[in-house]
């Protein structure tokens, strides 16, 4: 079932380009606002994976600094926070989220240039910067105000 846009019928006069207008401006809002929220849930997973990667790093078997563990725990726990927010429609949650995931992403990138890393480590170091990559290029769909 297609519904069709609905143009507000109370005023008679209320021209057609006007009408138009309406139904353009409510479409390309959509399309914005659903690559957004692809965004949005996208760094909410990523966020989630920081939280849980970071926690399993606390211990004395770890792979990497503690430091670098909680840093990874923070930015998930931030973009954690940002995210309802971003949802509604909050500009600086959505600016929050950029600069976490972008943080998180950079976070793997020691680990390119240590001897010793497994292959499997690297694919998902990888894997890990360009998923960041596309969350903040989805969130930065967000609509903004003019």
């Amino acid at each position: 079932m297609v519904s069709s846009p609905k143009v507000q019928e109370g005023n008679p006069n209320m021209s057609t380009s006007t009408k138009s207008a309406q139904v353009v401006s409510t479409t390309s809002v959509t399309a914005h606002t659903i690559l957004s929220r692809i965004g949005i849930a996208l760094a909410t997973l990523l966020g989630i994976g920081d939280v849980v990667l970071g926690a399993t790093q606390l211990g004395p078997d770890a792979l990497f600094p503690i430091e670098l563990a909680v840093g990874v725990i923070v930015l998930g726990v931030a973009t954690l926070v940002a995210v309802p927010l971003a949802w509604r429609g909050a500009a600086w949650a959505v600016w929050v989220i950029v600069v976490t995931r972008l943080l998180s992403g950079l976070s793997p990138i020691p680990g390119f240039f240590e001897a010793g890393v497994p292959a499997e480590a690297i694919n998902l170091a990888v894997a890990t910067i360009l998923l960041n990559l596309a969350a903040v290029v989805f969130v930065l769909f967000h609509k903004r105000s003019v």
